[in-house]
């Protein structure tokens, strides 16, 4: 992780619910992505194979009826 990464990661609330080592453990080896506007990450009913953490940006989430 980048330091400016680290950095935005610390003022988390999931950094500060779980503790610094516990956290620092969940994404220790994660790679650090950017996406471009409107990039959809995952769809509904689909399994991930991961979690993301929106280090900075907006994220919108929405349903297919």
């Amino acid at each position: 992780m980048r330091p400016d990464d680290q950095e935005l990661f610390e003022k988390t609330d999931i950094y500060r619910k779980l503790g610094g080592v516990v956290a620092e453990r969940l994404v220790r080896g994660c790679p650090v992505r950017e996406f471009p506007k409107n990039a959809i990450l995952t769809r509904q009913g689909e399994e991930s194979e991961c979690v993301h953490l929106i280090l900075s940006g907006r994220v919108s989430l929405t349903a297919e009826c």
